[in-house]
């Protein structure tokens, strides 16, 4: 069993919706990233792709890695993830015991019918029970 410990939420329940986009042209590596105070551990990471509420517009993210580093910057915990090209939270087990900092780089997407930018719309994050 898992609980929330924090939510990166990129969108909001209004018809006012949000996300986090970067540029995937021209060779740029799009990373995103987030800080815990405290330092935390972290069983599961759930990530939702794509923009709300037009997920085909812009591109989604395919293969990613995921870092979870300690307060000192060294690596807790490090995975190479395929997302699938959906719309759904999609879950990882991590396990990084006392996570400081959270560490997503955009490694390749999945095409847009004509965004250029890549979008995803949460990254939430779970702690062992």
């Amino acid at each position: 069993a898992t609980t929330e410990i924090y939510t990166l939420s990129l969108h909001d329940a209004l018809p006012i919706y949000t996300y986090w986009a970067a540029p995937v042209t021209g060779g740029a590596t799009p990373t995103i990233s987030a800080s815990f105070s405290p330092s935390t551990d972290v069983a599961k990471i759930l990530i939702t792709s794509g923009a709300v509420p037009d997920f085909e517009g812009s591109p989604r993210p395919h293969d990613i890695t995921v870092e979870l580093l300690d307060a000192s910057g060294a690596v807790v915990a490090s995975r190479d993830l395929e997302l699938k090209d959906v719309k759904d939270p999609q879950s990882f087990d991590v396990s990084a015991k006392g996570a400081a900092t959270f560490r997503l780089t955009v490694k390749s997407v999945y095409a847009s019918s004509g965004g250029t930018n890549v979008a995803i719309t949460e990254v939430e994050f779970r702690e062992a029970q």
